[in-house]
């Protein structure tokens, strides 16, 4: 038996377990284990989840419910329903609304049918600059799902020739804060938003 690991070939020799788990937590570590050709660990992105345009008919419900949970988490909702809250209702609103469509920007990423987060966006609206109107990720955190949904946005935004990028966030909201300050957000003149320059 033997373990291929990016086309290196190490023996697992008999008494030489202790060497060999030695070698496989320091693959893992780097980040790529392949057994017999077969990847069986892979730290990181899950590569097999993947960005796609929103659609209605398949992605609403998933949607609305991460919106829903998160307003509930985050004590976002103003003493109303979830799904009666200002940030979900808006939501729902431009979701089914065609016009708002044409000019937010809705993708979601899923795996395996499942939807685990979302990133609405504009290129530009009325006189304002590219913006990420709302990013959020379902319950499963630590996977990079919400860095993969802003640095599409941001590539989205910059390949239609955007240099910077605003967003709006509460002071009360530290964990989303601390996100996008790591992703080079700075404060903007505008109290309550973000700038980053692309």
């Amino acid at each position: 038996q033997y373990f291929q690991v990016v086309g290196l070939k190490i023996y697992n020799f008999i008494g030489e377990e202790k060497l060999m788990n030695n070698i496989i937590k320091k693959l893992v570590f780097v980040g790529l284990l392949v057994v017999s050709g077969r990847i069986i660990c892979h730290s990181g992105v899950d590569q097999s989840s993947r960005i796609v345009s929103f659609d209605v008919a398949r992605h609403f419900d998933a949607v609305m419910r991460i919106c829903r949970d998160n307003c509930k988490k985050l004590g976002q909702c103003n003493g109303f329903k979830p799904e009666d809250s200002r940030a979900c209702l808006g939501l729902k609103n431009k979701l089914k609304s065609p016009v708002a469509l044409k000019k937010y920007k809705v993708e979601v990423l899923e795996k395996q049918e499942t939807v685990f987060g979302f990133v609405q966006y504009t290129m530009s609206l009325d006189l304002l600059p590219p913006s990420i109107t709302l990013l959020s990720v379902g319950s499963v955190k630590g996977e990079g799902f919400g860095t993969r949904l802003l640095l599409h946005a941001e590539k989205e935004i910059m390949s239609s020739g955007g240099k910077s990028v605003i967003l709006s966030t509460t002071t009360e909201n530290v964990g989303a804060r601390a996100f996008y300050a790591k992703h080079d957000y700075l404060p903007h003149d505008y109290p309550g938003f973000l700038i980053k320059n692309l």
